[in-house]
């Protein structure tokens, strides 16, 4: 049985929450293929963009670390919230400024290094309904699903309670799909269900809907959503409205992580402090206003595609899955990863964050 919800329920992490809690996410995050828990929240992949002869805010050094493995230097990146860093000559050196600020001052006429740049990808669930075509297979009323009902005491005039409920439900015994039948009940799919579903649409005899209603079929399909930050110079949103504040030396992908974590679409950054904004993102932008020495963050999101004109379906991410970057999958040796870490003492903390 489950209860239908208007709201997130007490203690549950919003980023694994259906949508719109897990805002700014598009949906909540659901495990990786290679993980099956939920118990804390998945990972985060990256795609590396690799530009050789390219620096990007050379001499703004956060740390300098000699480079003998460069899986070790990658995952050193990622585990103190760099946004990247330059190769040269046996070291490197990592950038807390965030991917699309180095990206968008990355220079050419360096022979002798190569610049790395880490793109976030986090996997979030989607529900998509289906039904047959009539010409190949008889009404979607006719498809049974066999896990647990879903009691949902409601009328119609709470449908997308009664879709969240069975979102919910969905999430927390970890099926794939599920059948509302009415206002009243649903049903869980169990995977051998979902995946002979699967084979239907890739078989052109089932197909997506355009627009879902209410009732019918759901299959949950879980997409790749790079996620990055869009930058304002000497902005803020709501200023002095701050939901929680980060002190100290940090990275933008450190801030951009709690956004997820804790449900926030924005931040503010000015003397080496990170305020944070609750609103949407949409508000955000429609309420910034000038504010000197300020930077003003809002997360964005979009769809990883492994090829043009690539519809959703498991092979497309299994191609996307093929290109990702693991924290966890790098193997790193110790004794290789010599830190040679080198004081950055003419540079404060703001500058080394925001140039």
């Amino acid at each position: 049985v489950a209860p239908p919800s208007c709201s997130a329920k007490g203690g549950e992490p919003l980023w694994g929450a259906p949508f719109p809690w897990c805002q700014p996410l598009p949906g909540p995050l659901v495990p990786w293929p290679s993980s099956t828990s939920l118990k804390e929240m998945p990972e985060a992949r990256y795609i590396w963009k690799v530009m050789e002869g390219v620096d990007s805010d050379p001499g703004k050094d956060a740390l300098t670390v000699r480079c003998d493995d460069l899986e070790a230097v990658k995952e050193l990146c990622i585990r103190r919230h760099f946004g990247g860093f330059v190769l040269h000559e046996g070291y490197a050196y990592f950038r807390l400024s965030s991917p699309e600020g180095l990206l968008m001052r990355q220079q050419p006429g360096y022979p002798k290094t190569v610049l790395y740049v880490a793109e976030e990808v986090r996997l979030c669930g989607m529900w998509q309904q289906v039904e047959p075509l009539e010409s190949f297979d008889t009404p979607a009323g006719s498809f049974k699903a066999s896990g647990d009902v879903i009691c949902l005491p409601l009328s119609d005039e709470h449908p997308e309670a009664a879709l969240e409920a069975c979102q919910r439900a969905c999430l927390e015994a970890q099926k794939p799909g599920f059948v509302m039948h009415d206002f009243a009940s649903a049903c869980l799919m169990e995977p051998n269900e979902a995946e002979d579903l699967r084979t239907r649409l890739e078989n052109g005899q089932w197909k997506r809907c355009s627009e879902a209603s209410d009732a019918g079929i759901y299959l949950l399909e879980p997409k790749p959503f790079y996620v990055g930050v869009d930058m304002f110079k000497d902005m803020d949103a709501f200023p002095g409205s701050d939901a929680r504040v980060l002190k100290g030396r940090f990275g933008i992908a450190r801030c951009r992580e709690i956004c997820i974590q804790e449900g926030y679409a924005g931040f503010a950054i000015q003397n080496g402090v990170a305020r944070f904004r609750s609103a949407a993102a949409a508000v955000l932008r429609e309420r910034m206003v000038v504010s000197k020495g300020s930077v003003f963050y809002i997360l964005t999101t979009r769809e990883v595609i492994p090829e043009e004109g690539t519809h959703a379906t498991s092979a497309s991410l299994d191609q996307v899955l093929t290109k990702l970057w693991s924290p966890t999958q790098a193997v790193v040796n110790g004794s290789k990863l010599q830190h040679k870490v080198q004081a950055c003492d003419n540079l404060t903390d703001e500058e080394v964050i925001h140039l």
